[in-house]
Formats: structure tokens, sequence, C-alpha cells
């Protein structure tokens, strides 16, 4: 599950510019997908941690 959370951010991460740049979102949508985008993929390496350390 974890893998799936840092494969979907990394996609919202790579797809942001090229969304913007085609004028398929404004700036504040830009700014919120890349958020979304970098809280899953922290948030799935956290939680990898967290099992490591269990």
């Amino acid at each position: 599950m974890t893998t799936v959370f840092k494969a979907i951010g990394a996609i919202l991460l790579i797809g942001t510019p090229g969304s913007l740049e085609l004028d398929n979102i404004t700036l504040y949508e830009a700014v919120l997908q890349g958020l979304l985008g970098v809280a899953l993929l922290y948030g799935g390496i956290y939680i990898d941690e967290i099992k490591k350390a269990l």
C-alpha cells in the first residue's frame, strides 16, 4: 500500500508542470497538486520507516 502512495505522489509531482503548461489547471491548483504529491510521497516513506522500526 505504501508503494501505491509513493507512486501516486511521484506521478502527481511529475504531472504538475505539464498540466500547468497546457493550461489544464490554474497556478493555485498546481500548488495544491504539488503539495498533495509531496504529502503522499513523504507519507509513504514515513510509514515504511515506522514499519522498519517495529
